[in-house]
């Protein structure tokens, strides 16, 4: 038995066989009347038929017939207009009225070329007649199969997947705020091109752009969303993967907003490791002074350098690198003042050799009790000398910092002395009255480097963004994956509050996964609520269309009954609104995506999907082509070529040759590992003396000012009790040329801590030294000093070796 599909398909081909006899009906009549209204010319061509003229034209009916033109051509025009209730193959015109307009026109043509034979010239006449009527009876079938196309064939413009989105409603209202973002773009609906408006509303409820490279992310978003937010008083921060092309845009749009607003605040900021005679210089780690800023900083180097380490934190190795790591950073942050604290120096401070670096951060740990508790995994190795035991255990943290060693990185990430003017400090990003355009640098060939270096930055920056009462900020991270901003799932979760609108460009959310692991790339998606998809593939275009929720359609379905009867249904069910397949076969500038609205500016259709148009004005334009030929202009100056996608468009802060370059940033290398080598000495001076106490007891004999302190595992070594203190006190009257920062202990309370540190032995033998000290009236380092002297001078012997 034939299926229904077969059977419509043999009622169509049919059909068509009967509109394809009406047409050639048509013809012949036409070409008929034709041959009989100009047989003067017929004759003349030699072209008669004598047959036809004897049989047929001689009948008085024919000549009826076929002497009324008019007559004939309106029935060759019901003939024809069979076409129009079948399809025809070929591409669906754009416009319906164009077509009913070319077939009205090749109508009336088609009558009026009758009139031709009016001619006195009967040959030119009669031929205008016959290639008139021809022409125009061939384009009144052309225009009646375009017509058809357009209402009755498949839509050959739209794939499968563009016909699935056609049957929904978009917005195509401009609603602007003073903090939205606007897009235009076009749509298709109901058969017809129109354009619409993605109006995101919202913009502090984050969005992130997702689509594989070359779907036009960065120019058809996120570019647009700079220029719009910088151009409503918003300060920024532009993570450029590809230096300097999006600082570049974002200059272009400082120097517009600058001449709209001349008196305005408004900086420019641009750190770049490759452009070192156009960067500015910043330490973002300048002013960490907690452990949990420690900690918080130790995460995000540790997981720029390996994306596994998130997944690994609580392991013995991970923990152990971690708090190495933070106890470096907290060391630096609080000696001499912090201004020793910047990522090139904790690199270099990392790699030194553990057993160098341990008696100095245990002997600062005593003085922070937060410090302590970092230092606390390391504690058993270090009172048992075992520190060579340890280096498995700091392998990966100083393995992989050891590689991050960079001159353009850590000229970039140090304080410029000199020139304060090109120095940027982090905290008045967002601040009312300075705020800044600051955008990183990065580049593709120095990924893990500078993966690195940016996660430090934009760690730092998140965590400075996220206050309230600050400037309304914008907060770009294309390409995110590429590096790793620690604690962006609550940057996010929290900017509305705040004030910062986040925007996010990836590829894929399995690069998330990878890069942050599960539960954070869970927390980052499913907390962004404005969602821009250009072209992806797989699981991730499968989960996308579900997000986009289900639209109500008609489906008509037809069954055959025995006895041959076709019945037909209509059913209503429910289908994906935008499918997998659509989104997985996007072109380049074509997206899908839904914005969130804010409340009192409700949006009704918050899903779209279409084509963005991004318009450049004359005034933009022009803009940018002078900012392109001052940096073109300036290249020829110095001999070198203009690259348009390496060229800086940012006026230089300095004016130094390649060699230049290279010598100042080695230079500035051996500046700091000059620095980190200094630190060590001056610490390990007092470290000595302290790893001298921290083994010391009290002896055996009845204590008294004549006994000592000893070392239990070696009897020999003993000391007097007053150069245990004289050397005690040395220490804690040393650490104060340390310039520690937060420094509110007294040198009593310095030396108690210090005392209870070093003397493990008893409660009763501490309560003996400090019932001594206060006997002997031995308070501090002089009154020690004065009591040897005197111990010296009556006993006529040296107390270091009684």
């Amino acid at each position: 038995m034939a299926t229904l599909s077969q059977i419509e398909e043999e009622d169509n081909e049919i059909y068509a066989y009967v509109v394809l006899g009406a047409i050639c009906i048509g013809f012949l009549l036409l070409l008929t009347q034709l041959y009989y209204a100009n047989y003067d010319l017929v004759q003349r061509l030699h072209i008669d038929i004598p047959f036809l003229d004897k049989h047929v034209f001689s009948k008085e009916g024919m000549k009826l017939l076929l002497g009324d033109s008019y007559k004939v051509r309106n029935v060759v025009l019901f003939l024809f207009a069979f076409s129009l209730t079948s399809p025809s193959k070929g591409e669906k015109p754009t416009s319906l009225w164009r077509q009913l307009a070319g077939l009205g026109i090749s109508v009336a043509v088609f009558h009026c070329c009758r009139f031709f034979l009016l001619i006195p010239l009967t040959t030119v006449g009669q031929s205008l007649n016959i290639l008139g009527s021809l022409i125009s009876a061939v384009c009144i079938l052309s225009y009646c199969g375009r017509i058809t196309r357009f209402y009755l064939a498949p839509d050959s413009s739209l794939n499968e997947n563009e016909r699935l989105a056609d049957g929904f409603e978009q917005t195509t209202e401009l609603i602007e705020t003073p903090t939205s973002v606007n897009w235009k773009y076009e749509f298709s609906y109901q058969g017809k091109i129109r354009t619409g408006y993605i109006n995101e509303l919202a913009v502090y409820r984050a969005s992130f752009v997702i689509g594989m490279p070359g779907t036009g992310k960065s120019h058809s978003f996120l570019d647009p969303a700079m220029k719009q937010l910088i151009a409503k008083h918003f300060s920024a921060v532009v993570y450029d993967y590809k230096d300097p092309t999006l600082s570049n845009a974002v200059y272009q749009y400082y120097v517009a907003y600058k001449r709209e607003h001349p008196n305005s605040p408004l900086r420019f900021g641009y750190l770049s490791y490759v452009n070192i005679n156009h960067t500015y210089r910043c330490n973002p780690m300048k002013g960490i002074s907690t452990s949990a800023e420690a900690v918080n900083f130790a995460i995000t180097i540790l997981t720029a350098l390996n994306k596994n380490f998130v997944e690994k934190q609580g392991e013995f190795f991970t923990e152990s690198a971690k708090s190495y790591t933070a106890i470096v950073i907290y060391a630096l942050g609080v000696l001499f003042g912090g201004r020793y604290l910047s990522l090139p120096h904790t690199l270099t401070m990392l790699s030194q050799v553990p057993s160098v670096l341990f008696p100095v951060l245990k002997l600062i740990s005593v003085l922070y009790p937060d410090m302590k508790t970092l230092f606390s995994p390391f504690k058993e190795a270090y009172d048992t000398n075992t520190l060579p035991q340890l280096q498995g255990q700091l392998a990966s943290a100083q393995i992989g910092l050891g590689s991050m060693s960079d001159a353009s990185l850590a000229y970039v990430m140090t304080e410029d002395e000199e020139s304060q003017d090109i120095a940027v400090d982090l905290d008045t990003i967002s601040s009312k009255e300075s705020p800044m355009l600051l955008c990183l640098g990065s580049n593709p060939r120095l990924g893990a480097v500078l993966g690195l270096a940016n996660a430090v930055y934009l760690t730092r920056i998140a965590n400075l963004l996220n206050r309230k009462g600050r400037n309304p900020t914008a907060f770009f991270a294309d390409e995110v994956v590429t590096t790793y901003i620690n604690g962006l799932d609550n940057l996010i979760a929290t900017a509305r509050s705040n004030k910062i609108a986040v925007f996010l460009g990836f590829q894929d959310f399995s690069q998330m996964v990878r890069d942050y692991g599960q539960k954070i790339a869970d927390a980052i998606v499913n907390t962004v609520n404005n969602v821009f998809v250009g072209a992806v593939k797989g699981k991730t275009a499968k989960e996308l269309a579900e997000s986009f929720g289900k639209k109500t359609v008609k489906k008509i379905s037809k069954s055959i009954t025995e006895e041959g009867k076709v019945t037909t249904s209509i059913a209503e069910h429910k289908e994906d609104r935008i499918t997998q397949s659509m989104i997985e076969e996007l072109s380049q500038g074509e997206f899908v995506g839904r914005v969130a609205d804010e409340y009192g500016k409700e949006i009704k259709c918050k899903v779209f999907h279409g084509k963005v148009i991004v318009e450049t004005p004359e005034k933009e334009q022009r803009l940018r082509e002078e900012l392109e030929s001052q940096a073109k202009s300036e290249c020829e100056s110095e001999g070198r070529p203009y690259l348009p996608d390496e060229t800086p468009w940012m006026p230089k802060v300095r004016n130094w040759s390649d060699e230049e370059i290279k010598r100042r940033l080695r230079l500035n290398m051996i500046k700091i590992n000059n620095e980190v080598s200094d630190v060590l000495l001056r610490l390990n001076e007092i470290a000595d003396t302290y790893k001298i106490l921290t083994h010391l007891t009290t002896g055996n004999d009845e204590f008294c000012l004549r006994h000592y302190l000893a070392d239990p595992q070696n009897p020999q070594k003993r000391i007097n009790l007053f150069v245990w203190l004289e050397e005690a006190y040395r220490i804690v009257w040393r650490m104060e040329e340390l310039e520690l920062k937060d420094d509110i202990l007294s040198s009593e309370e310095k030396f108690l801590l210090l005392l209870r540190d070093v003397y493990t032995t008893s409660y009763e033998g501490l309560q003996q030294i400090l019932k001594a000290r206060e006997q002997y009236h031995a308070m501090d380092l002089n009154s020690v000093k004065l009591l040897i002297d005197e111990y010296e001078d009556e006993y006529g012997t040296n107390l270091v070796n009684p």
